[in-house]
């Protein structure tokens, strides 16, 4: 109860006011932003075309399914952090 909480130098109240909870705040601010960037189409791309040339293509379905099926959207964050892991390999 309260008690364990005195004895143990803390409270709620004192976790709220330190820096955690905003870095929190702020990663799921960001978590936010990059899944919603997926679904903002990119301009100029023929959505028909895209998937008329890619349907039936084995590795297209695989980096797809690692990208969270964010590249089959055509969204501005598509890619997200497979351009970055494949360069540092």
């Amino acid at each position: 109860g309260r008690g364990q909480d005195a004895e143990n130098g803390g409270s709620l109240a004192q976790f709220f006011e330190g820096e955690l909870p905003g870095k929190i705040g702020t990663l799921l601010l960001l978590l936010v932003v990059a899944r919603a960037g997926v679904y903002i189409p990119i301009p100029g791309v023929d959505r028909d075309a895209y998937q008329a040339a890619m349907e039936g293509q084995a590795l297209f379905g695989y980096v797809d399914s690692l990208s969270g099926g964010s590249l089959s959207k055509l969204g501005i964050f598509s890619l997200g952090i497979i351009p970055y892991i494949n360069a540092s390999i």
